[in-house]
């Protein structure tokens, strides 16, 4: 009754970008990153999701002593482009200043393998207001379009389903490529 009531907690440590290994995820730090992607605790050992099939070399690993801390997808595509998810840390904290180093440097990693495999552009899609956007910009990424996507279901048909109001459609074969870089860029 006399001493203290007290709590212990373990002393964490942040790395400095330099105490992060950033590579291409091996047979020791895959599982483990795509855990982190998914969202999945440690604990969590069975293989699911979505991410079921992805090959090794698609995925990015931040790891600190030997622990996987940060982890990353980017993809090559069709037409040397290439494609990133934005990365996902586990580390104390979201706005942790070696979170986002560690993120930045999730990114830069992405774009040098994807430009290695000789894609022209790298791109992404993130939903309006998503933070992780501002990572992505630290390291170049600009936004040069906003998509807006647009769902009908197919089963239900509407009186208006056969009027376009005058807007006239074409297939994309039947458009010369002036044309419709112009509707792009405008």
């Amino acid at each position: 009754p006399d001493r203290p009531l007290t709590k212990s907690y373990s002393k964490v440590s942040v790395p400095m970008p330099s105490d992060v290994k950033v590579a291409v995820a091996d047979g020791r730090t895959f599982d483990a990153a795509l855990r982190l992607l998914r969202g999945e605790s440690d604990g969590d050992q069975t293989a699911k999701g979505s991410l079921v099939g992805l090959p090794s070399d698609d995925v990015i690993a931040a790891s600190v002593d030997h622990r996987v801390v940060g982890a990353i997808i980017s993809q090559v595509a069709v037409g040397r482009v290439g494609w990133i998810w934005p990365p996902v840390v586990d580390w104390i904290d979201r706005k942790c200043v070696a979170s986002a180093q560690i993120r930045q440097r999730l990114v830069a990693a992405a774009v040098a393998k994807l430009a290695a495999a000789g894609c022209s552009l790298a791109q992404t899609l993130l939903l309006p207001g998503d933070a992780r956007g501002q990572d992505l910009e630290a390291i170049g990424f600009v936004l040069i379009t906003e998509m807006i996507r647009m769902v009908r279901e197919c089963g239900v048909r509407s009186r208006w389903a056969h009027e376009t109001g005058g807007l006239e459609f074409e297939s994309y074969e039947q458009v010369n490529e002036p044309n419709f870089e112009e509707v792009i860029e405008q």
